[in-house]
This record gives C-alpha cells, sequence and structure tokens, in this order.
C-alpha cells in the first residue's frame, strides 16, 4: 500500500483518518467504512484491522480510542461532507500531517 487516504476539516490545521463514532449495535468495522464514505465519498473494503490508538484531543481534552483499519477503495460513490476534504498522500508524507500520537500506526501499513 503506497497512500493513505486523510481529510482536512475546514477550520482546523491538522491532517487526519476519516472516523466517527458508533451508532447503536454497529460493529467497528461498519463504523469505519461508514464513516469513511459519508466523510470522503469513498466505498472501501476493510483488509484487515490495525492497532488501536489512544491519544489526547488537544481541542476537547478528551482520551481518544480509534480503532483503525487498513481499507481498499472500491469506488468514489458521492461527495463526501462538504466541510471535509479528503485526499491521498504518501506514507511519507502522511507522517508530516497526521498528529504524532497516530504515526506509528503507519507502520503497519507497510508491513
Amino acid at each position: 500500500m503506497g497512500e493513505v487516504l486523510l481529510i482536512r476539516v475546514d477550520g482546523y490545521d491538522f491532517e487526519e483518518f476519516p472516523k466517527g463514532h458508533a451508532e447503536k449495535d454497529e460493529s467497528l468495522e461498519d463504523v469505519a467504512k461508514r464513516e469513511t464514505e459519508e466523510e470522503t465519498g469513498y466505498l472501501v473494503e476493510t483488509t484487515r484491522r490495525l492497532s488501536d490508538v489512544t491519544y489526547e484531543d488537544k481541542i476537547h481534552g478528551d482520551s481518544v480510542r480509534l480503532a483503525l483499519f487498513q481499507a481498499k477503495p472500491i469506488k468514489k460513490s458521492g461527495k463526501g461532507e462538504n466541510n471535509i476534504h479528503p485526499h491521498w498522500v504518501s506514507l511519507n508524507e502522511a507522517k508530516k500531517l497526521i498528529y504524532p500520537d497516530l504515526i506509528s500506526v503507519l507502520g503497519e501499513l507497510t508491513r
């Protein structure tokens, strides 16, 4: 895998992975697929579970746990959310753009 899908949300000065909260009785894998499609317009197929990452949200002061998945794009199904700007970047570029707490999971994508 040579690229990573990141998003930039209007009003924030950092990049992040598509993410969100689970709806009632929704599996973590289903959350990942739904949130990716809602935020980016990409329909994806998850290929494996990556390590969970916990970090402190510097904006809200909360501890956040991310359940991360490797996925491959199936198709661009829509536009995504208006205030979210998805883009594909290389693994090396992603390391420069995302929170330092999330960089460790990028190493799993090369295995």
